[in-house]
Formats: C-alpha cells, structure tokens, sequence
C-alpha cells in the first residue's frame, strides 16, 4: 500500500468470526491471512496511537490481538484495546509472551464480560502480559466489569508497584480494596486520581491513608461515596487533607476571572469561593450516592 507513511493512527475492529472445519469456507481464517498482510506492509515504524476492538472466544482470537499490538510496539505512544472476553463458562487459557512497549505514554483498557462476575472463579492470568507491558506509561486507564479490572490492579501489583515510576494518571474501575492496594505501594507522584466504582464506608479509613500519600501531587481527584442501605439520618466521616496543588489551581481561577471581570467593567455579584465551581461537582444519586469531582480539602483551609 502507498503511503503507509501518512497512517500514525490506526483502529481495528476484529468481527466475530468462527474458524471452521476443514473443506468449509473459513472466513475467520481468511480474515486473519489479511491481517497478517496487512501488518507486514511496513507500517510499524509510523504507528503512534492504535485502538483495538473485538471478541475473544478463543485463543485465535487473542493471538490476533497480540499479533497486531506486537507489530507496533516499539512506536506505540498511545494504545487503547476494548476486549469482550468469553467466560461463562470454563475459563479459556490463553497464549502468553513477552511483550514491551518502550516508549508508550498512555494505556486504556476497556474489557467486559457477556454477563456480570461469573460463578466460576477467574484468573485471567494472560493479563499479567499486559501488566509487565505498560510498566513505563504516564497513563493507565481501566473501564468495563470491575471484577476484570480487579483482575489487571492485582496483576500490576504483582509486577510491583514501584516499577510504574513515571504513572502521573490513573483512572480505575475495580473492587476499591484492590484499587487501593495497588495505589498505597507506588511513589507518591500522582497527579490524577479517579476511581469509578464506589468506596464503601468501611473502605474510607484506608482511602483516608491513600489520600495523604498523594495529596501534595494531587490536581485531580474523582471517587464516589456508596450510601446505600445507611438509615436516612445516618452520616460518614471522611478526614481529607489539604491538597495544595489544588488550592493553587483554584487561586488562579480566581485572578483570571477577576481579570475578565475588570476588563468588562463590571462587578461581581458572586461570592469569591465560587470560583472553584469549574472543578467540584456535587451529585446526589437519588439520596444513595455521593460523587465528588476534585475534593478541595476542608473547605480550603486559605481565603482565596
């Protein structure tokens, strides 16, 4: 193919396909021999951002995953694979191999199940492939059933923790307790902290710890509160700390929206803490849950 220079992104979508017995039309087959030509057209010196999507029902499906990635490892920056994985029934063992990604800046995983948690228990143990993959990335994204993303946090803190020294971002959809296992072992460099599934309240006193640690780095945090099954008047305690970085954000908030205001002439009406309004959102969910976009710590603790 021309021009295979001009294609830095790429996204392939696998189709769902099944590999059939000998003397039938195999489409499946076909569709990998494509594939397979298709990587060998020297397009992996120029591919910087990949996005993968499909079903994995068999280890031919998986292989097609690993056999595409490993086409444009050395380049990749940005890599994000969106997976539907069979396991309803007997788990699938699926191929393992070396894979690196030396210069990969941003990873996302989007991985769902046909169902939610299976009866049987899973191990997805392929998924320590991905984990000692992405040790060098600044960003790590996880979304889908959070049983799976449970799955890939316990494989990262099985890699070690400390070995994720340049993450600054990370977003992940997972039981809170193994979210927070994972965290509490890494350097506290931070910047970005989202957790998507809801913390109970029997997880705050550990999250409180994790919250300390990360706080001075922190701009960006975002985590929910599950209140369900609490009596109406009951009520939770979470002590926060103070997040300068935060605090500063917010300061500049104020001076540019002062500025604007001193340009038009005209006087503000508004109370000065309302400045922070672009980055806290406070949502009820019926009167279960409370979600915090960025926590400013004890109602800032400094006048802005």
């Amino acid at each position: 193919m021309r021009d295979a220079e001009n294609w830095p992104h790429l996204k392939i979508s696998f189709p769902f396909l099944r590999f059939l017995e000998d003397g039938q039309e195999n489409w499946k087959a076909k569709y990998a021999a494509d594939l397979k030509w298709f990587l060998k057209q020297k397009r992996g010196h120029y591919v910087k951002t990949l996005a993968l999507n499909g079903y994995i029902h068999s280890d031919q499906d998986y292989l097609m995953y690993l056999d595409t990635v490993s086409e444009f490892k050395d380049t990749l920056e940005e890599f994000l694979t969106i997976k539907t994985v069979d396991h309803n029934g007997p788990e699938q063992q699926y191929s393992q191999r070396d894979l690196f990604f030396p210069v990969l800046k941003k990873f996302s995983l989007r991985i769902f199940n046909h169902m939610n948690e299976p009866i049987v228990p899973v191990t997805t143990s392929w998924m320590k492939t991905w984990a000692d993959a992405i040790t060098r990335v600044k960003s790590i994204s996880t979304l889908g059933h959070g049983f799976l993303g449970s799955r890939i946090a316990v494989a990262m803190q099985t890699t070690g923790t400390l070995g994720y020294g340049n993450l600054r971002q990370i977003m992940l959809t997972c039981k809170p307790t193994d979210g927070i296992n994972f965290l509490m072992g890494m350097n506290p460099q931070l910047k970005s902290l989202t957790l998507t599934l809801p913390l109970e309240p029997q997880h705050l006193p550990e999250f409180e710890n994790l919250l300390k640690k990360f706080a001075p780095s922190l701009n960006l945090l975002r985590f929910r509160v599950d209140t369900n099954g609490l009596e109406e008047k009951s009520r939770f305690v979470l002590n926060l700390p103070c997040f300068p970085k935060l605090i500063n954000k917010f300061k500049k908030i104020k001076l540019r929206r002062e500025a604007l205001l001193q340009t038009r002439n005209k006087p503000s009406h508004q109370h000065p803490r309302l400045a922070v309004a672009p980055f806290i959102f406070l949502y009820l969910g019926g009167v279960t849950t409370i979600l915090f976009f960025v926590i400013l710590s004890c109602i800032i603790q400094n006048d802005l």
